[in-house]
């Protein structure tokens, strides 16, 4: 539906005007849509009742997990498994670091595995 209501803004907007947006989408959507922005009367406080309805929060955890235990499936090219990769990225919340950062890190994670009791 989300690609049909920016097909049909695109199409308007070419044409030389701007449409009631709220108008448009109040029109487009099925009654079962509708009932979740009835007492709404702007496009802007629809969209963000229909985001908070539709949107699942990110749950970074989750991706960066999927992340980390991708594998190249059977047969996928090297260039689909780096989309692949790129994509599941996207939902992480990756930030940069410095060399020394990720060192710290890397031997954090190394000590984990750490079973001696004397140190």
């Amino acid at each position: 539906m989300a690609k049909n209501f920016r097909r049909y803004l695109d199409a308007v907007s070419a044409a030389g005007f701007e449409p009631n947006k709220f108008k448009v989408l109040t029109y487009l959507v099925s009654s079962q849509v509708y009932r979740y922005f009835a007492d709404v009367e702007d496009y802007d406080s629809c969209i963000g009742t229909l985001k908070g309805h539709y949107m699942k929060a990110k749950n970074t955890i989750a991706a960066t997990h999927e992340l980390l235990t991708c594998k190249q499936l059977t047969g996928e090219s090297v260039e689909n498994f780096v989309v692949r990769l790129k994509r599941l990225s996207q939902e992480c919340e990756c930030r940069a670091v410095s060399a020394e950062r990720y060192r710290l890190e890397s031997m954090r994670n190394d000590l984990k595995h750490f079973r001696s009791r004397r140190v």
